[in-house]
């Protein structure tokens, strides 16, 4: 959630940490560019407040790793088929919202005529930005989370003999 703001707005906004924008090219799985991007804020000066080490790692698993488990798998359940991606997920620091006390840290302004407006667009961000030390580790939460939810769910086979 972004809130949008005039310049009128400028006296209400306190000590609002702007940041100059800008846009990285994602990357396809052959790692060519795409034509989507990811918009990414030049968090310096945030980031001089913090280490991203008091954020919880964010660390991803080896391919080792990976190809350990699917063996594992392999060897527990023979001849069913496996299938695994490694996706990014949409806008994922979007679905992280930020504390009120924080969201100053959060900050940027466009040139107005972009949106339609006469002076300066000033955008409050709620939620995490991609260029802030911290987003990668807080957002890993959530997956460990997504993942521990994923495997606590069972499967039941019954099986049903005809008389």
């Amino acid at each position: 959630m972004v809130i949008w703001c005039t310049e009128a707005a400028e006296p209400f906004l306190g000590d609002l940490t702007e940041v100059p924008l800008g846009r990285v090219p994602k990357m396809n799985p052959d790692r060519t560019e795409s034509t989507e991007g990811r918009p990414i804020h030049d968090s310096k000066v945030p980031n001089l407040d913090g280490d991203k080490s008091e954020h919880p790692p964010a660390a991803q698993p080896r391919h080792k790793e990976v190809a350990r488990e699917t063996l594992w798998w392999e060897a527990r359940h023979p001849g069913i088929k496996r299938l695994g991606t490694k996706r990014d997920v949409k806008r994922a620091f979007k679905w992280h919202f930020m504390q009120d006390q924080d969201v100053a840290e959060f900050g940027a302004r466009l040139p107005g005529q972009m949106v339609g407006l006469l002076g300066a667009a000033i955008l409050v961000y709620c939620v995490m930005v991609f260029g802030w030390n911290g987003s990668p580790g807080e957002y890993m939460i959530f997956a460990a989370v997504a993942r521990a939810l994923h495997g606590s769910y069972v499967l039941s086979l019954i099986h049903i003999s005809e008389p």
